[in-house]
């Protein structure tokens, strides 16, 4: 409910002053470990995302002449086909 928020700063001081901090080890152990997957998580897919950019760079690259010459292409008809 919006009358439940604090309107001033001083409400606001108290109410951040009488919050409790839980820093059990259990909490802060599954946070780590949490943390610690997500990361692992991005980077696995950031360096699969690098490698299949790559990958598709090479390939379209060396079709190019191909293309180009089965199919008579122009700089445009090139450009528009890759």
């Amino acid at each position: 409910m919006v009358s439940d928020l604090p309107l001033n700063f001083d409400d606001q001081l108290r109410t951040i002053e009488n919050m409790e901090i839980s820093s059990t080890p259990s909490t802060l152990e599954s946070q780590g470990q949490t943390s610690r997957f997500y990361l692992y998580a991005i980077s696995f897919g950031a360096a699969v995302g690098g490698f299949l950019f790559g990958y598709d760079l090479a390939v379209v690259g060396g079709a190019q002449l191909l293309l180009e010459k089965y199919f008579a292409l122009d700089a445009a008809g090139l450009g528009w086909a890759t």
